[in-house]
């Protein structure tokens, strides 16, 4: 899957709508998982939503799961839930610098 990180500016602009970016969705990799379900690099996940808050992204949706290797659906893309606060925080501060306001707690 590919990710055209111009897409949240240019929707923005044209539309004057709030675009979300899709942290798990985006490193997932179709028909790569056991017998053809999708797999995908979980690892890729912050770099990612560090990209989308640098580029516009006014929010993000995650799948999570406590344990992800027993998830039922995307394990190889669902975030770690122990990890989502950590992960949230790192992209609005990404955010907040590349929008030029400070990070509230």
């Amino acid at each position: 899957l590919v990710v055209d990180m111009r897409s949240f500016r240019r929707i923005t602009d044209t539309v004057g709508v709030p675009v979300l970016f899709d942290g798990t969705h985006a490193v997932q990799r179709p028909g790569h998982g056991p017998s053809g379900s999708s797999g995908g690099e979980r690892a890729h996940v912050p770099a990612l939503m560090a990209a989308a808050a640098a580029a516009g992204a006014h929010g993000f949706f995650l799948e999570t799961h406590p344990v992800p290797a027993e998830s039922p659906s995307d394990a190889a893309c669902v975030w770690p839930l122990d990890e989502v606060e950590s992960l949230v925080e790192d992209a609005l501060a990404v955010w907040h610098a590349a929008h030029g306001q400070p990070v509230t707690p």
